[in-house]
């Protein structure tokens, strides 16, 4: 697999052009009004690069040209990229799915020896956050809350991911793996919810906690009650499939590990 290049959107390499934050993302701008938010639409500018499918390593971000200083995060704003963790053989997934933002931390303390692995599954374009967001931060606080408050949705993610996982059976763990993409985009359609999803069985597998031949046999079975369908690049979800999550038990677990969060966007309709 060839390594990640990056490159801007008009496609040349190691030219990369800024990105007003306001309009690639207006959510993060709920708080703001007035003049703030006219000032901040017009100069919170950040850098925005592109990726080319292959291996990938955010500590890169620093290292690119029209970035300054350290990169602190990305907002993910088209593509899609995947985070890694390898011990002992074993293998743990995340995907990250644009709209989400993603906060770094370049220090290693475990003492479990990990492998970290970063891949852009296709052609990724980020905003950096980069030392612009020290004085983004300074001048619109409340701009700098609700770029927080995106970060830390990620660790609500990973607890999803991390309840689904210890689900029993691995048609539970699939549905509610897709469910809980869906939930951040989703297409709403009259026959069910359609999950753009550009993964392998082998990713799957690494995402739920189970092994390739285990999924496969859980996605056959799931495509045969018309459940779960394989569709354009992605899956269609039959909205019956949540009457699953409903057995007793299922439902406490996920809820005891994952709190409710308010102001959770629903599946966009298309």
């Amino acid at each position: 697999m060839a390594e990640a290049v990056s490159r801007d959107v008009a496609g040349e390499p190691w030219v990369p052009r800024g990105v007003r934050l306001l309009d690639v993302d207006p959510e993060l701008a709920a708080e703001l009004e007035g003049d703030e938010l006219v000032q901040a639409s017009e100069h919170a500018i950040v850098p925005k690069l592109r990726f080319d499918p292959g291996p990938w390593g955010p500590e890169r971000l620093a290292d690119e040209r029209g970035v300054r200083g350290d990169a602190h995060g990305f907002l993910l704003l088209a593509g899609a990229v995947t985070i890694d963790v390898s011990m002992m053989g074993r293998s743990c997934t995340r995907l990250i799915t644009p709209g989400e933002l993603v906060l770094l931390d370049g220090r290693e303390t475990d003492s479990i020896p990990l492998r970290w692995g970063w891949s852009v599954l296709e052609p990724a374009t980020v905003a950096v956050l980069d030392d612009r967001l020290l004085a983004i931060g300074r001048r619109w606080p409340t701009l700098m809350a609700a770029i927080l408050r995106r970060g830390a949705q990620q660790l609500r993610h990973a607890l999803l991911q991390q309840a689904i996982s210890q689900l029993p059976r691995v048609e539970d763990r699939l549905l509610g793996l897709i469910w809980s993409i869906a939930d951040r985009q989703g297409v709403v359609r009259g026959d069910g919810i359609w999950v753009h999803l550009p993964v392998t069985h082998d990713t799957l597998a690494h995402m739920v906690g189970a092994r390739r031949s285990t999924v496969s046999l859980g996605l056959t079975k799931l495509a045969h009650k018309g459940l779960l369908t394989p569709e354009a690049g992605g899956w269609l979800i039959d909205r019956a499939s949540l009457d699953r999550f409903e057995f007793p038990g299922v439902d406490r677990l996920i809820q005891s590990v994952v709190p409710p969060l308010t102001g959770s966007k629903p599946a966009s309709t298309g």
